[in-house]
């Protein structure tokens, strides 16, 4: 998160069509954009791909029986 935002510091969380952490739940690295622009919803696309990818692999991962299971 420190890679999108710098230091921890003020976010004025009302803000519109600005990436922020998201209000509550920034420790599990979430974010928030409130009412984006078509430019800010394409700057922001790769890294929805990219935290998609990383969402689909925890799931296959939950769905493959560890070497111990049978």
């Amino acid at each position: 998160m420190q890679k999108l935002f710098g230091e921890e510091g003020e976010h004025d969380f009302a803000a519109l069509d600005k990436l922020i952490p998201h209000p509550v739940y920034d420790r599990d690295h979430w974010v928030s954009v409130l009412n984006p622009s078509e430019s800010t919803f394409e700057s922001i696309k790769p890294l929805l791909h990219d935290l998609h990818a990383i969402a689909m692999k925890r799931v296959e991962r939950r769905k493959t029986p560890s070497d111990g299971d049978a």
